[in-house]
């Protein structure tokens, strides 16, 4: 499976939104960012014909965004991943590399990543490396999904640890 990640339409304005006080997760798209998303979405069907999944955040404006491109692929069913909320970040648990080859210096490599688990808040992703002749390398990159404040107050323990000792 190859991945595309597209980001949301354009959505009201973040300031104006919250002087609002209402949740930014419930930011909406713009008039003008589902007219726009409507017309990317039928240019990708040219370029992408088929989607084995479509997933979405819970915000509000990348479900509507997530919406828009399922009605131009004739009713795509959406799939909401309730990991990807605000506050969360993902951080690398490991990686596996094979080198099966030498690539020439200068020579164009492309690195083709694919998606091939999603457990709960485990990733893991699947990659492989080709120069112009032949694979060059492949392998396993594992990511999880973390809170970013809990992970900032780790850092912060760790680097008061660092400075003390």
């Amino acid at each position: 499976m190859d991945l595309l990640v597209i980001r949301h339409g354009i959505a009201e304005d973040r300031d104006a939104f919250a002087a609002s006080g209402t949740d930014d997760a419930l930011r909406p798209l713009t008039d003008e960012g589902r007219r726009k998303m409507r017309q990317v979405a039928r240019g990708l069907t040219t370029l992408v014909p088929a989607l084995d999944l479509l997933a979405s955040s819970p915000l509000v404006r990348a479900r509507q965004t997530a919406d828009l491109l399922a009605r131009a692929y004739s009713g795509l069913p959406v799939t909401e991943i309730a990991q990807l909320e605000p506050g969360k970040d993902t951080v690398g648990t490991r990686v596996e590399l094979d080198h099966m080859g030498a690539t020439l210096m200068g020579m164009w490599v492309e690195i083709t990543v694919s998606v091939a688990e999603i457990n709960g808040p485990a990733l893991v992703f699947e990659f492989t490396a080709r120069d112009a002749i032949e694979q060059v390398a492949k392998g396993k990159h594992n990511r999880f999904i973390v809170g970013i404040e809990k992970t900032a107050q780790r850092l912060k323990a760790k680097q008061a640890k660092a400075a003390a000792g």
